[in-house]
């Protein structure tokens, strides 16, 4: 072959190649090209697939384990053909070993009779049709490792079978050398593309699986909230229809109650015995109430009533009763006013105001020590352009430990040792005064600490209203 020629061929090959980006055409042009270019009568291209580590300084076939498959056939005026499939192990391929013990150069054989022994040629598969295809090349396709030169594997064998003998000259073997390392750097691109396909199809049947399962838990979920809401809607369709039903025979009981007292005299018994009556009529009203205004809060149909008011009348009215309440535990109660203005103005929901004003009161009470002191504080801050109205109620007793300071204001949640002590509540009050204040727009903190000068703990709640409308 002339230099001009060869310039030729491996131009129109390139400009070939560039109009391709399908690796498996790639892979077929240069094998039918190499093939054509070569003059062969047939070619087939085997791949080896191995059971062990591919990089190897020195290959021997007798340590070597993998399989031999056929991937490309070619048949001079036939092209390709795509049907043909042929498999088996190294140890099973003559041409195979024959070529493994030359590791990375070319084997020409130009007479198969005259090369082999007749028990080796025995063992050459009927599929290479040595009677027809008696001349032979085995050009191993390699790929070295990139971190050494020395490491190489070899992925399989280019095989070109001739009718008749062929002359190679030293030029073509040049370039079956170059053509070699193209199919096998084209192999390696195909496989390593099978490899990310292989992993984006992995990949895509998790994430198509997981999706599967989020759809699957989504829709549980929905059906779950619908159940829920569903539920809720009848608990508050029943706090409704019995807000009547449970109202009336209270009132009933607390007038029977009064018409008793006013009947005459009674003996000490009897009084006392009307006294736990009205005690346990007041708590039955009182848990009833909050029940009421909690089913009201949540289902978002308690109304505010806003005005402005005047905060002073109310805290002399809410003291007085406490004061009178907390006699026989020798309750004190002080209270202060640190007011920029007077007389102090806010403008809120007096009934609201005044049942917060209760509860933070009553809770005080009950958890105070015999013989302390409640402190009440009043004052005022204008922070950000904005004036505030800040409530502090303070009491002196066991305090609250600082893991159940999170979730003081739950419902139903009572600090430790309220049974023991047998300290009366539902564990509501709380819970009610934080949803309260949210309805007044202001927010509510509590902290409890060690009392330097004594074994009991402060215990502080701190109410922040704003003073006018938002």
């Amino acid at each position: 072959m002339k230099d001009q020629t060869t310039i030729n061929f491996l131009q129109n090959l390139t400009d070939k190649l560039r109009k391709e980006s399908d690796q498996d055409k790639i892979f077929n042009l240069l094998f039918t090209e190499t093939a054509k270019l070569l003059n062969a009568d047939r070619a087939l291209i085997f791949v080896l697939k191995y059971s062990q580590s591919i990089y190897k300084n020195k290959i021997t076939p007798n340590h070597l384990k993998a399989k031999v498959n056929l991937v490309n056939e070619w048949i001079l005026g036939q092209g390709i053909n795509k049907t043909t499939n042929f498999s088996g192990s190294v140890a099973d391929c003559l041409f195979c070993t024959k070529l493994l013990e030359k590791a990375t150069e070319t084997l020409i054989i130009p007479n198969i009779f005259q090369e082999f022994t007749s028990a080796e040629i025995t063992k050459i598969h009927p599929f290479f049709e040595i009677e027809t295809y008696q001349e032979i090349a085995l050009i191993p396709l390699i790929h070295y490792s990139k971190s050494s030169d020395q490491s190489f594997v070899i992925l399989g064998t280019l095989i070109l079978q001739y009718k008749t003998s062929y002359l190679w000259t030293s030029e073509q073997k040049v370039l079956v050398n170059w053509l070699s390392l193209q199919l096998s750097n084209t192999i390696i691109q195909n496989q390593a593309l099978r490899q990310v396909q292989n992993i984006v199809e992995e990949r895509t049947s998790q994430l198509k699986w997981s999706l599967d399962v989020q759809s699957k838990l989504s829709e549980k979920m929905r059906q779950q909230i619908q159940q829920l809401q569903q539920v809720n809607k009848l608990k508050d369709d029943f706090m409704s229809s019995m807000s009547h039903e449970l109202n009336t025979p209270l009132t009933t009981m607390k007038m029977a109650i009064k018409m008793l007292r006013k009947t005459g005299d009674f003996s000490e018994r009897q009084n006392r015995y009307l006294d736990i009556l009205e005690q346990e009529w007041n708590r039955e009203f009182i848990l009833i109430k909050d029940l009421l205004t909690l089913q009201k809060l949540e289902s978002q149909q308690f109304i505010v009533n806003l005005k402005e008011i005047y905060i002073e009348p109310i805290l002399n009215n809410t003291f007085q009763i406490f004061q009178e309440k907390w006699l026989e535990k020798g309750l004190t109660l002080e209270w202060n006013i640190n007011a920029i203005r007077k007389p102090l103005k806010i403008y809120t929901d007096e009934e609201i105001f005044g049942h917060i004003l209760d509860e933070l009161l009553l809770n005080a009470g009950k958890y105070s020590a015999e013989e302390t002191l409640v402190i009440f504080n009043i004052d005022q801050e204008i922070k950000s352009g904005k004036e505030n109205i800040i409530l502090e109620i303070s009491n002196c007793g066991a305090g609250i430990s600082p893991e159940e300071i999170p979730y003081i204001f739950e419902k139903f949640r009572r600090g430790q040792g309220t049974t023991d002590q047998a300290v009366p509540g539902t564990g509501l009050g709380l819970t009610l005064v934080k949803m309260l204040v949210q309805q007044l727009n202001g927010t509510i903190e509590v902290k409890s600490e060690k009392d330097q000068n004594s074994d009991y703990f402060i215990t502080t709640f701190t109410v922040i209203l704003p003073r006018f409308k938002l």
